[in-house]
């Protein structure tokens, strides 16, 4: 299974709606028991901006942007591929996935 770890602010859109997850903001992480061990559909992690945007299994969608002063997020694949958002999403670090 893929897993992401999102550092930088979200914004979850499901059934028409967008909420938007600060994970310093208390009052804003309603959303999150609903999006825990939910399937991810698709990753996508743009060139410019180092946008990620993760499809999730029942339709909803998230994206996060980069962070100025930290990694914003990074997504793990089972085999040990890796992609990191820089500081300041100036590029995206990628490692493959081990072969063996």
């Amino acid at each position: 299974m893929v897993s992401a770890r999102l550092v930088a602010p979200a914004e979850w859109s499901t059934r028409g709606a967008i909420q938007e997850i600060f994970f310093d903001k208390p009052e804003t992480l309603a959303a999150l028991p609903a999006l825990l061990r939910r399937s991810v559909a698709t990753i996508r992690a743009t060139k410019a901006g180092s946008e990620l945007h993760l499809t999730l299994d029942d339709g909803s969608a998230i994206v996060t942007k980069p962070a100025a002063q930290y990694e914003a997020w990074e997504v793990l694949s089972p085999r040990g591929g890796r992609m990191v958002c820089s500081p300041g999403g100036d590029y995206v670090a990628v490692w493959p996935p081990d072969e063996s």
